[in-house]
C-alpha cells in the first residue's frame, strides 16, 4: 500500500455523557479525528475537553472485525484544551468502536461511555488482506522467530494432505454460491466518494469506471452502476436515470420480470430508502476503488441511510440502515456486510441480499434474504462464490527444491519435520490475467519424533527400536525406515531409521600406485602389482574377507640429448632429442624465460611428439645463446611429471653475413647488410679448425678457396660482447670469364668491365660509402689510400677487389 500523510477519512463525535457519579463526572468528551497533528505526521488527534479540573482518561479503541482493543490508560490532559495523539500506524484501517472514561483527582473514576461508532481509514494504516482475494494460504499455526508461519500437523486429524486455502475463481462464470461469513468488513463504512449527495430518490448513479475488469455471469465489465437503493448492476444505459422503488407484486428472485434496470445486478440490501433525510441521520452513500493489484475493490457503502416512510414521516420509528458492497479483483467474489437493517412497514419491508444475472433466469440469494421473506439484520456478512471450472496450478517446493505439483501435499506421519514448505499459485483469471501468488511455512508435528542411526552386516536381518528389516543392499549403502505407531488415526510416535550397510564377506576393490609408492593393507606393506587378501572382522563384529587387486604403474623418467651447435638464426626450427627409459609421455610444455619471450619464442603445451621435441626458431631473432625448460608429462599413468631445466642452445649468425667475393675471398657485410651488427673481433675458420693469421673482417686466399670445405667467422659484437659464429658457407667455383675486370691506369683511374650488366659500389677501407656506378665504369680516386670496389652483377655474382690510390 502506498504511503501517504495525508487523511483520507474525517470524523468527528461528540460524546454528551452525564456519569451517575457527582463527584467524577464525564462530560462533554469530543473524540476528534479531523486532523493530523501536528500536520504530515501521521498522527490522529483525540481531543478531550469542555470541563474544568486536573484528571486522566482511560480509552479503548476496539476493532470492529476482530475484536482486538486497543487500550490506553492514564491519559494525562490539562485544561481548558485536552489532546491526545495516536500514530495511525498502530491501527488497522477499518470500522472501530471508541469509548472512554475519566479518573478524577480524589481517586473517583467514571463510568465508561457508550460505545461510539468510528470509521478509520488512512493509507499510513496497516492493512489486512482480505481472505476473498485470490491467493493461496498456509494454515499457519504460529510464526517462527524469522517471521515465517510455522504449521504443527494435528497426528489425531491429519488425513495424509497438507492443504492450503485457494481463492481462485478462474473461467467462465455461470453461477454462484452464497456462505455466511462473519461480519467483518475489510474497509471502513463512511470512506470514499460521496453520491447522491442532492438526496435526490429512486435513481441511478453516473458509470463507474474500473481499474480492474470482474466477471460476472459469463460476462466481463470495466465499468458498473450503483443505485441509490441498494445495488450495483452492469445496464449502462440506465445511468444516471430513473430507478423505480416498488416491490409489491413481485415474486422471488430469479424473476424475468424484474425491471431491467434491477437485473444483471448486485443485491446488498436492495430496499426502497429515503436520501432526503440523510443529512439528518448523519449518512451517506459513498464509492471507492480500493486496495492494491492483484486484489483492488469497488466499495460501495450506505452508511446510516433512513427507509423510505420510516424515518420522520407519520410518527415511524426511525429505521436507520448501515450496509456494504465489496467487488473483488481477480477472485471475482462479491460480498455484502450489514450492520443494521430494521424493520419498515412501507414496500412490506421487503428486501434482497443476492446476485441476478441480465435475462432474471438465474439468481442466487442468501437464505431468508429474498422478496418473500419479512426480515431484519445486524452484523452479518454474506459471501457469492463464482461457479467456474479452475484455472490454476498449484506447485509444491520443499527447501528450495520443486518437489509435488497438485492441489494438496500428501505426507506421511513425521514427513518434513523442520523443512520449509512453499505452496505457489498460477492462476488465469477469467479476464486472462494471469498472477503467480506464494506461502511459505515451516513443518512441524505434534507427535514424539524418535530418530535412530545404526549399522548392520550385510545380508543380516535387523530388529532393534521396533523395526523389522531384512535388508539386501550393496555393502555401504543407506537405508531410511520410518515407523508410525498407526496411521490413520490418532498416534504419538514416528520413528526414524537411518540404517547403513556395512560391508561383508568377499569384498573387493583395486587400486592403483606408482612404482616406488607403498600402499598399507592391514599391516602389510604392499609395493608390487598382485592381488592380497586379508580375512578379519568388521569393527561392528561382520566376517570379512577384503581383497584387493593392486596395479603398480612406472614412473616417468626422460633424459635429453646434446642440442645441436650449428643452429642458424635463419632456421625455421630445431630439435632437441630426448629418450624415455620409462613410463610414457603423452604432452609436453616448453617454457622460456623473459630474454627468449621477449625474442618471440613462444611458450606452450605440445602433444606428444616421439623422441625430439621441434622448437621454433622466430623470425629475424637476435643472434645469441639462450635456454629452455621442457616438463614432460605424465597424464597416462598420472605419477609424476619430469621437468629438465635450463637447457642450453646458441642461434648463430646467419649465414648470409658473410659472402663469398670470387674464387679467393670470402668477406663479412657491413651493419648496412647484417642486420645492423658491428663487431670488434674475428677468427676464420675452415672445417671448424682456426685459419691463423685470419682475424680481419674478409678472408683472402689467393691460392683459392676449398669448395670441399665450409668455412665460417667468429665475430664478437660490440655492443653486448657476446662472441658467436656464423653459420658455414661452402665455396663454389666461379668462371674466370665472367669475373668482372679491374684496370688501373695510374693516377687514380680505375676501368671496370664485366659480361654482365651490374654496378660498382665504392667503399673507403674503413667502410665508408663514397657512390655508385653502373657498369661499364670509369671511375677516377683523386685521393690516395685503399679503397673497396663492392660489384655485383645481374645474376647475384659479387665480388669485392681491393685497391690502392698513391
Amino acid at each position: 500500500m502506498k504511503k501517504s500523510t495525508s487523511l483520507l477519512i474525517f470524523i468527528c463525535v461528540l460524546l454528551s455523557i452525564q456519569s451517575i457519579f457527582a463527584v467524577c463526572n464525564l462530560t462533554n468528551v469530543t473524540v476528534n479525528t479531523n486532523v493530523e497533528r501536528p500536520a504530515g505526521s501521521g498522527i490522529m488527534g483525540i481531543t478531550i475537553g469542555n470541563f474544568t479540573g486536573t484528571a486522566t482518561y482511560d480509552i479503548i479503541l476496539t476493532r470492529s472485525s476482530t475484536g482486538e482493543e486497543t487500550i490506553i490508560n492514564g491519559v494525562s490532559a490539562n485544561p481548558p484544551v485536552y489532546n491526545y495523539f495516536i500514530p495511525y500506524t498502530d491501527l488497522y484501517n477499518g470500522d472501530y468502536t471508541v469509548k472512554m472514561r475519566r479518573h478524577c483527582s480524589n481517586g473517583e473514576e467514571s463510568d465508561w461511555s457508550e460505545e461510539y461508532f468510528l470509521p478509520i481509514y488512512s493509507t499510513l494504516c496497516k492493512y489486512d488482506l482480505p481472505a476473498a482475494c485470490t491467493g493461496i494460504a498456509l494454515p499457519a499455526t504460529g510464526t517462527s522467530p524469522e517471521n515465517i508461519k510455522e504449521i504443527t500437523i494435528e497426528c489425531s486429524t491429519f488425513d495424509g494432505f497438507l492443504k492450503p486455502s485457494i481463492v481462485a475463481n478462474g473461467g467462465n462464470i455461470t453461477n454462484y454460491t452464497v456462505s455466511s461469513i462473519p461480519y467483518a468488513p475489510p474497509y471502513p463504512s463512511s470512506y470514499g466518494t460521496q453520491i447522491f449527495a442532492d438526496a435526490e430518490d429512486d435513481i441511478h448513479d453516473g458509470i463507474t469506471n474500473l481499474p480492474f475488469n470482474f466477471c460476472f455471469y459469463g460476462n466481463t465489465y470495466d465499468k458498473a452502476v450503483v443505485s441509490s437503493n441498494g445495488f450495483i448492476h452492469f445496464n449502462f444505459s440506465y445511468a444516471n436515470q430513473h430507478a423505480g422503488y416498488l416491490f409489491l407484486g413481485l415474486a422471488d428472485i430469479p424473476n424475468p420480470n424484474f425491471r431491467e434496470d434491477w437485473r444483471n445486478a448486485i443485491y446488498g440490501v436492495f430496499n426502497d430508502i429515503d436520501p432526503a433525510f440523510i443529512n439528518k441521520t448523519g449518512g451517506s452513500i459513498r464509492k471507492a476503488i480500493l486496495g492494491e493489484f492483484p486484489c483492488r475493490v469497488l466499495s460501495v457503502t450506505w452508511y446510516k441511510i433512513p427507509r423510505f416512510a420510516c424515518h420522520g414521516r407519520d410518527n415511524d420509528p426511525d429505521i436507520i440502515d448501515t450496509y456494504q458492497i465489496i467487488l473483488y479483483e481477480g477472485s471475482n467474489i462479491i460480498e455484502v456486510y450489514v450492520k443494521s437493517r430494521g424493520d419498515c412497514s412501507f414496500n412490506e419491508g421487503k428486501g434482497i441480499i443476492g446476485v441476478q444475472n441480465a435475462t432474471g433466469s438465474l439468481a442466487t440469494v442468501a437464505p431468508g434474504r429474498n422478496l418473500s421473506n419479512t426480515w431484519t439484520a445486524q452484523n452479518e456478512g454474506w459471501r457469492f462464490t463464482p461457479v467456474a471450472e479452475p484455472n490454476y496450478t498449484v506447485t509444491w517446493y520443499i527447501n528450495g527444491q520443486s518437489s509435488w505439483t497438485g492441489e494438496n501435499l500428501p505426507l506421511d506421519f513425521g514427513e518434513l519435520e523442520g523443512d520449509t514448505v512453499v505452496s505457489r499459485l498460477n492462476f488465469t483469471s477469467c479476464n486472462g490475467d494471469i498472477i503467480d501468488f506464494s506461502d511459505t511455512a515451516i513443518i512441524h508435528w505434534d507427535i514424539q519424533i524418535e530418530n535412530y542411526k545404526d549399522s548392520i552386516c550385510q545380508n543380516t536381518r535387523y530388529i532393534k527400536h521396533g523395526f523389522n528389516i531384512d535388508p539386501q543392499a550393496k555393502a555401504d549403502t543407506v537405508i531410511y525406515c520410518t515407523k508410525t505407531a498407526g496411521y490413520g488415526g490418532p498416534c504419538d510416535a514416528v520413528s526414524n531409521l537411518e540404517l547403513k550397510i556395512l560391508p561383508n564377506k568377499n569384498s573387493q576393490y583395486s587400486q592403483n600406485i606408482c612404482n616406488g609408492d607403498v600402499v598399507d593393507f592391514f599391516g602389510q606393506q604392499l609395493t608390487e602389482s598382485g592381488r592380497y587378501q586379508h580375512h578379519g572382522e568388521t569393527g561392528s563384529g561382520c566376517d570379512s574377507t577384503i581383497e584387493i587387486n593392486l596395479s603398480v604403474s612406472p614412473k616417468l623418467q626422460v633424459s635429453v640429448a646434446q642440442i645441436p651447435d650449428n643452429i642458424c638464426a635463419d632456421d625455421s626450427y630445431f630439435k632437441i632429442p630426448y629418450s624415455i627409459s620409462e613410463g610414457e609421455v603423452s604432452e609436453f610444455n616448453v617454457e622460456f624465460e623473459t630474454k627468449e619471450t621477449v625474442q618471440g619464442f613462444i611458450s606452450g603445451q605440445h602433444l606428444f611428439e616421439a623422441n625430439e621435441v621441434t622448437i621454433l626458431i622466430p623470425q629475424d631473432v637476435r643472434p645469441d645463446h639462450y635456454n629452455v625448460k621442457i616438463v614432460f608429462m605424465d597424464t597416462l599413468y598420472k605419477c609424476g611429471d619430469v621437468t629438465v631445466d635450463s637447457i642450453p642452445f646458441t642461434i648463430n649468425y646467419k649465414k648470409s653475413i658473410i659472402e663469398q667475393n670470387w674464387n679467393d675471398v670470402i668477406a663479412l657485410l657491413n651493419k648496412d647488410h647484417n642486420g645492423g651488427f658491428e663487431f670488434s673481433h674475428y677468427q676464420w675458420y675452415k672445417n671448424m679448425e682456426k685459419i691463423d693469421g685470419y682475424t680481419g673482417s674478409y678472408i683472402y686466399l689467393p691460392e683459392g678457396l676449398d669448395t670441399t670445405a665450409q668455412y665460417c667467422l667468429q665475430i664478437k659484437r660490440i655492443d653486448d660482447g657476446v662472441t658467436l659464429f656464423t653459420c658455414p658457407i661452402t665455396p663454389v667455383t666461379k668462371s674466370e670469364t665472367e669475373k668482372p675486370q679491374v684496370e688501373q691506369n695510374g693516377n687514380g683511374t680505375f676501368k671496370i668491365s664485366a659480361q654482365k650488366n651490374g654496378y660498382v659500389n665504392i667503399w673507403s677501407i674503413y667502410g665508408h660509402f663514397i657512390e655508385r656506378k653502373n657498369l661499364p665504369s670509369e671511375i677516377n680516386l683523386s685521393v690516395s689510400g685503399v679503397y673497396l670496389f663492392e660489384i655485383v652483377l645481374e645474376n647475384d655474382t659479387r665480388v669485392v677487389e681491393k685497391v690502392v690510390v698513391k
